[in-house]
């Protein structure tokens, strides 16, 4: 398998996506939520004259209308994964059925963590120009999380839980991480669906566990909704550490996803392999 050739799929993917406009959609929907957030706190910093740090991000993600706007956006970017185009009969007969689709596969994969760095990007641009840079969780987050100047301000209680159990570096890598992970998931489980049925069930099927994380609030008993809402595992708070815990311990939700993947990933092979092409444009 010739990751060059792979590669060079995945740049001329990420080449036509960043041309076309549901890359950025999906960012700012995301930044207005973050906005709506930021906001206050900026105002916050000037009165107190305190510099927020660059942790904002994992605390946002714990947000289930946040993780709810996120993977809409990534069902968006990839409502028309496997991503066929007009050329796509000619790439294939070159480099061959297996290796177009594992081109897709990596291109889902990098596009995701692109997202996810994207919006991280976002909510430290959405601060200036009261952004410090510091190892520690900081006075303003600690402020927000331990008293109720969220309530007077009006926005967000940072999650205090977060900061007396993660190192701010720990809870960033691990937000990030689940995000990317989550985004995979969404986009491969889109393109399984598009493969098997109509190319418009995908983003459906998409957009049924972009809401998980609601219906695991309102329809679930003794917390058994949250083992289906992969989106609501971005809070990495709400992931028990034991099997003593209500919630999913982090060993399931990493279980879960990676099983899903790989699922998805050998249905996919399996399905086109024997698939007949149907070009279609997906400009613009």
């Amino acid at each position: 398998m010739s990751v060059k050739k792979i590669w060079a799929i995945i740049c001329g993917n990420l080449s036509v996506c960043f041309r076309t406009p549901r890359f950025y959609i999906a960012v700012i929907l995301v930044a207005i939520l973050f906005q709506q957030m930021t906001g206050p706190i900026r105002t916050f910093c000037a009165q107190t004259g305190y510099s927020v740090t660059p942790w904002l991000f994992p605390h946002f993600m714990g947000e289930h209308y946040i993780q709810n706007i996120f993977s809409l956006g990534i069902v968006l970017i990839f409502c028309d994964a496997p991503f066929i185009k007009n050329n796509t009969p000619y790439v294939i007969l070159r480099t061959g059925r297996r290796k177009w689709l594992w081109s897709q596969i990596g291109y889902i994969v990098v596009n995701s963590f692109l997202y996810c760095a994207a919006l991280y990007m976002v909510s430290l641009l959405l601060v200036l120009p009261y952004l410090t840079i510091d190892g520690g969780w900081g006075k303003v987050i600690g402020t927000l999380a331990q008293t109720n100047a969220f309530y007077q301000i009006g926005t967000i209680r940072m999650d205090y839980q977060l900061i007396v159990g993660f190192e701010p570096w720990q809870a960033m890598f691990l937000s990030m991480a689940m995000g990317v992970a989550v985004c995979t998931f969404i986009g491969l489980l889109m393109m399984c669906v598009n493969l098997f049925g109509h190319i418009y069930l995908g983003p459906v099927a998409g957009a049924a566990v972009a809401f998980t994380p609601y219906l695991a609030d309102i329809f679930s008993d003794m917390y058994a909704g949250y083992y289906v809402a992969p989106p609501a595992w971005m809070e990495i708070t709400m992931l028990g550490k034991n099997s003593l815990s209500p919630y999913p311990t982090v060993q399931y939700a990493v279980l879960f996803l990676a099983g899903g993947i790989f699922l998805f990933i050998c249905c996919a092979h399996w399905k086109f392999r024997r698939q007949v092409i149907e070009v279609m444009s997906t400009e613009g």
